[in-house]
Parts: structure tokens; sequence; C-alpha cells
């Protein structure tokens, strides 16, 4: 919920920031006749940086300072003047005339710090906003002036944030991670992470946790070189070695700042050391592979017509990359576990991948593993999933996957699995897809004109597979999913991911039609679902 100070916004205002104050309108002439009272209304708003520029609100950046300017001076309570995360409905739109909220409005307000200085509002939110994600600015019509006389119909506004870098940075990660423990006296090397460009690096500190600084020397380094995959990193170099059985903080203070002048800071990550005596070096860890991964040297390999994914478990923090002719990649696992893949390699083409591994004293290993691609694959991919209908479960929901291909597909003998050591629903009979058309995975008893759901077209086809989909149905808070050919290869996956409210679909949103992860999927910003039709996508 909106607080009530902030020495920041009170600068801004105080130093001008927000422009002159609006000229107050002529008196009316006396001799007109006494119209009654008018309600207030919002003149304009602006959309202002940390330095004081003004953005225009599809390219909001991540600190902002929103400034509304109202015919009068208007107070509400609740506090009428907020940033809601999303977009505006209805239902939204009718909850702002009138208090109190409902529960599901207020959770999406962004806890922000409110100021009024005359006939204007300034908010700036407590915390970063996300890069590319909508938010609303909105003032409540219960916001009245000193009449008592309401705004009555609420102002609202979409914001959309810039994308990371033009929104401003935050930082996002250490090395060592924030909580590890045991960690090496004679410390190599210490990083952090920012997903964009900053400045006055001076501000990025390594303290004992009782505040006294210790001596480093500091680097502004492509985070590849770290292990990140992207974004820029400050490199810290102890010049001595830290105290044993301390705890450590890396620091990034108020000085550090991003291209919109914002403060990164305060931001912390904690670290304990260990012993002065030597750590013992770092062992890979055996770990279950899934049904369609090779076990490779103890690692997890999955392999398709395009790319290797090596899944990697060791017993303690490590950097690392994967490393071929063709393509690299690389991840930093403060647990010891990670996923790395390797793109745009071509079909049924062997590889010699080299595996590099660095720990926090800075020792290094390395593997070589022989791996191959398989031969081209059914371009099939899970594109929709409604884990959680409005009508009855499990019998409602539905996995919908797309041809995405040129030529059409027998899906006889393929499979559905919610699980990774399971074959899951087997497709028992042949069932052909055409290029460009979808399916819907469904229990036996599904509808598709159930009227509490969105519809499905009566021409688009359905493949039933028993009483419910994966082991007892789909789970509202989400699972994963995999889609399998007849000989077992992995073509297309889902993550677990929730619905956002029942009857709401997951849709996918990356490019790579076979990627499972979290990224390649949201929810429809429609808050709906589109079965066997093009998917919305925000």
């Amino acid at each position: 919920m909106p607080s009530s100070k902030s020495p920041l916004l009170i600068a801004l205002v105080l130093g001008g920031c927000l422009g002159e104050p609006p000229v107050a309108p002529d008196a009316p002439d006396e001799t007109e006749p006494d119209a009654g009272p008018t309600a207030p209304v919002v003149r304009s708003f602006a959309v202002r940086d940390a330095d004081g520029r003004v953005h225009p609100p599809e390219a909001t950046p991540r600190r902002p300072l929103i400034v509304l300017e109202v015919s009068a001076p208007v107070v509400g309570e609740p506090e009428p003047a907020v940033v809601l995360r999303g977009l505006a409905d209805d239902a939204l739109e009718a909850d702002l005339e009138r208090p109190p909220l409902r529960s599901a409005s207020e959770e999406r307000i962004v806890d922000a710090v409110v100021e009024r200085w005359g006939t204007s509002i300034a908010i700036a939110p407590s915390e970063a906003l996300s890069p590319g994600e909508p938010y609303l600015v909105a003032l409540g019509g219960w916001a009245a002036d000193a009449a008592g006389q309401p705004l009555g119909d609420p102002f609202v506004v979409t914001l959309r944030v810039a994308e990371a870098g033009a929104a401003g940075a935050v930082a996002t990660a250490a090395w060592p991670a924030d909580g590890t423990s045991g960690v090496p006296t004679a410390l190599p090397m210490l990083a952090v992470r920012f997903d964009a460009d900053v400045d006055g690096l001076d501000g990025v500190r390594l303290e004992t946790a009782g505040g006294r600084e210790v001596p480093v020397r500091r680097q502004l380094v492509s985070c590849a070189l770290v292990g990140w995959r992207d974004g820029v990193c400050v490199v810290l170099r102890p010049d001595t070695r830290l105290a044993t059985h301390t705890e450590h903080r890396v620091v990034v203070g108020d000085a550090v700042t991003d291209r919109t002048g914002a403060s990164v800071g305060p931001w912390e990550a904690r670290f304990v050391t260990g012993a002065a005596t030597a750590t013992r070096p770092f062992e890979w860890l055996e770990h279950p592979c899934a049904l369609d991964e090779e076990a490779a040297r103890t690692t997890c390999v999955l392999a398709d017509d395009r790319s290797l994914t090596i899944r990697v478990r060791a017993d303690s923090p490590l950097r690392l990359w994967a490393i071929t002719d063709h393509a690299a990649d690389s991840a930093v696992a403060p647990r010891g576990e990670a996923t790395l893949r390797l793109d745009g390699l071509a079909a049924g083409t062997p590889y010699e991948v080299a595996l590099r591994a660095v720990d926090l004293s800075g020792r290094e290993h390395e593997v070589t593993l022989a791996l191959a691609t398989e031969a081209d694959l059914a371009p099939l991919s899970i594109t929709e999933v409604r884990a959680d209908p409005r009508g009855p479960e499990p019998q409602q929901e539905y996995v919908e996957v797309a041809n995405v291909g040129r030529d059409p597909v027998d899906l006889g003998g393929f499979s559905l699995s919610d699980d990774a050591g399971r074959e899951g629903d087997l497709v028992a009979h042949p069932f052909v897809l055409p290029a460009g058309a979808r399916v819907l995975f469904v229990a036996d008893a599904f509808d598709p004109s159930h009227p509490e759901d969105d519809l499905a077209p009566p021409g688009v086809g359905l493949i039933r597979v028993g009483t419910s989909l994966g082991s007892g149905g789909l789970k509202n808070a989400g699972e994963p999913l995999f889609l399998r050919d007849a000989d077992g290869r992995r073509l297309s996956a889902a993550p677990a991911l929730a619905a956002t409210a029942s009857g709401a679909c997951i849709v996918r949103v990356g490019a790579d039609p076979r990627s499972g992860d979290e990224a390649a999927f949201a929810a429809d910003p429609a808050g709906g679902c589109t079965p066997g039709r093009p998917d919305r996508t925000p």
C-alpha cells in the first residue's frame, strides 16, 4: 500500500522537477449565474525519471516519479492515488469508483510513496518495476476536494515499462551468492551482476557485518567472463585474505546509479567465510536423468535436432561453461546445479563439448563430452495449457499442441506426460495433424462446448486420453509437461506455471517451439483461453 514519506521525492519536488505550479484559472465573472460545485478533474500527468526527464508512458523507467496535475487539491481514504500491476479491465475500473477495493484489486497495488504539492500528486513506486511489463496509474473516484466534491469517474492510464537498459538497472545476483557459507578466505574474486549499465562503481563495496570496509580492486567486465549469460558485472578482487568464520557483505550503495539517474542501491548479498585452511576440491554428483535424457559423465543430456541441453550437479558452488566449435553457454550455479544449452546445431551431428567448471577458490576442472544431436524431429509444439478451468476438473482441462511445420504429422504412438520419468498418456491410434493445425489433448469427458469455459471450434481435433490428463489431472499451481514421439524423444515441453485465475491459460510466447523454460510461457493477456485458435500473447 502507499507510504507517506520519501526524502528523495521531497527533494525532487523542492528541486523543481515537477516544474512550476499550475497557474490558477481566472476568477469567474460574478455576473454569470452560479453553476454549482464542479467535480475535480485530472488535467495532466507525466512520467519522470530521477533526473526529472519526462518519459512517454509506453517507455516508463523502472523507478519512475509519476505526477498527476488535478484541478484542485484532492485527498481520500484509503489513498486514491495508486500504481497497479497489469492491464485495466471493466471489473477493476468499476472497483476504482468507490472504496473498499476488492482483495483481487488490492493485491495488484504496488507499494509506493505518495506526496502532495498543491494541486500536484507525485507517486514514486518503492520497488523497481519490471521491464516490458504493463502497469496502471489510477486516481480513485473517491478522491475529493476540500468541499467534499469527489472525482466521480476514476482516472486510469496504462504504462509500459521500457526494456532493461532504457528503463534503468537493478542488481540481480552476486558471486558468492547471498547466503553462501564456508567461503574460502583466499577468495580470488567476487562479482555483482546488474542487468544494465551503471555508474558510480566505487559504491560497490565489500564489508564485514560490522561495517568495516575490506580493501578491493574494482573492475567493470562483461558478465560472460564471470559465467552469467548477459548483463554488466563489477568484479571485486580483495587485496588481502578475508577473516575466518566471519560474515561479509557485498554492498551496492546509493551512489551507484543507472542511466535514468536513479539509485540502484541499497542492495547487498551476505556470505560467511570458513577456516583458513584450503577448501577441498568439488565433486560431481550423480543425479537421475529423465526418460528422454542420456547419462554422460555424471551429466544428463537432452538432445533434439537443433540443440543439446546439459544438466549438471556438484557438491559446491560453481561457475560453468559448455563450449563447442559452433556454440557455447555458461551459468553461475550457487548450489552446484545448472542447466546449459547449446543452440543452433545441425541435426544428426556428433559434437565434442568441453565442460569447464571453476569453484570459489578459483580451481578449474574440465571434462570432454562426446554428444550428438537427433535427426530431424516432428515439428510439434505445446502452445497452450488450461490447468484450471471454470468448468469441472479434471474433465475441462486441456493441452494444446500445434504442428508448426510444413507437412502433416501422424501422432500415433506419441505421448504426453506430466512426469519427466514417465511415458504418460499415449496416443493409442493414428491421428494425422495437418501442417499449421492444432489439436487438444483432453480427458474422455471433456466437453468442447461447456458453457463455463472458452469454447473450442467444432472443427478442432480432440485426442481423448482417459479419465484425466497426466497423473490424475493437471495441478492448478502448475506442473511440467513433456510431449514425446513414438521413439521416446522429446519434441516439446511446458513449465510448471500457475494460471492467474480460473479459466485462464498459459500460452507460449518464446520463439523456440520446443522449450519448456518458464520464460517461454506467459499468462493469456485477456485472462482466458483460445482452444484450437491462435494464441493471444502479451
